[in-house]
């Protein structure tokens, strides 16, 4: 090649390659920027979930959803309650309790001292509240209905 031509492809050859690196740049930068961004969301998921205090009462609802059974009895060390309805309440006082968070639950037996309840809107679930001698309750079970097999 003549220094005169050379002279001309050296501005459209630097134009060209300028325009390339540019794109390779830009393709580049966001090549990075998808692999920080997992990085960076759990990061943030860690940050949210340190930053919660710490607390005695559970979310029942999340409970109900992820575990088959919730027990609550006189023996725990921390006062729960459920929906309302403590460890050493009066029986009389115990359906008024749970009316306002299950609208539809009924009674489906009274078997000596303990009620075996269920809803309409979680059927698939009952609540059985068992009771002292002196009428008051001294354990809340909350538990999924399933068929057991004895093998």
């Amino acid at each position: 090649m003549t220094p005169a031509l050379t002279k001309h492809l050296r501005p459209a050859y630097a134009e060209c390659g300028g325009v390339f690196m540019k794109k390779n740049r830009l393709i580049a930068t966001g090549l990075l920027g998808l692999l920080w961004l997992p990085g960076l969301a759990l990061g943030q998921e860690e940050g949210v979930q340190q930053a919660k205090p710490a607390t005695v009462w559970q979310d029942l609802y999340y409970s109900r959803q992820e575990k088959k059974d919730l027990i609550i009895s006189s023996d725990n060390k921390v006062p729960h309650s459920f929906y309302g309805l403590q460890i050493g309440d009066k029986k009389s006082d115990a359906l008024k309790k749970l009316r306002p968070a299950f609208k539809f639950m009924y009674e489906l037996k009274a078997i000596g001292n303990e009620y075996l309840l269920s809803d309409v809107v979680y059927p698939d679930y009952y609540l059985t509240i068992m009771f002292d001698e002196k009428d008051r309750v001294f354990m809340i079970r909350y538990q999924e209905n399933q068929k057991y097999e004895l093998l």
